[in-house]
């Protein structure tokens, strides 16, 4: 079973569970779209940040192609939102960099399906679009030498920020 997969199914709940919070918000009212960019950055930010800390362009030698930071404060910033980052899960090891890269990259590929349900600026969701991040993602990922175990750790750490992130909003909504 390769890496993909054993995280692939590690985390499949998660993913579930995180994929009906984000379909439950409204993104074709500003509102709904500002509160999902604002989960989307309260466990990115500080998730891309502590992968950087411990020298994520070691291991991804384009990340500053794969960095959604940018796009994402961008968009914040046109809606006149602010973030509040959460406190980011430790990384000791390679295999949690690749955990935690896991997540922010796969959740790139689900913004495609998300992109025509918006209303507002896209450059977080777009970002990326045409290149083959996920593709060059899985190649580097497959070949490292890890423990999958501590990859597995790190990813659910991961997708329970974003959860976290999520709930979050969904309670200052109500």
């Amino acid at each position: 079973m390769t890496l993909r997969n054993i995280l692939r199914e590690a985390t499949a709940e998660q993913h579930r569970r995180l994929d009906a919070a984000a379909g439950g918000m409204r993104l074709d009212a500003p509102g709904g779209y500002g509160a999902f960019l604002v989960a989307q950055a309260d466990a990115l930010l500080p998730v891309e940040r502590a992968l950087e800390d411990h020298d994520i362009a070691r291991l991804l030698p384009d990340w500053s192609e794969r960095r959604r930071a940018p796009p994402l404060l961008a968009d914040l910033r046109e809606l006149g939102l602010r973030t509040e980052p959460m406190r980011a899960p430790a990384f000791g090891c390679d295999a949690a960099l690749w955990g935690a890269a896991y997540v922010l990259e796969g959740s790139r590929l689900g913004a495609r399906f998300l992109l025509p349900r918006v209303r507002g600026p896209v450059r977080f969701l777009s970002h990326g679009e045409s290149r083959r991040l996920w593709q060059s993602f899985l190649a580097r990922l497959e070949a490292a030498p890890v423990a999958p175990e501590r990859a597995v750790a790190a990813a659910k750490s991961v997708f329970r920020l974003f959860e976290q992130s999520f709930d979050r909003q969904m309670a200052a909504a109500a």
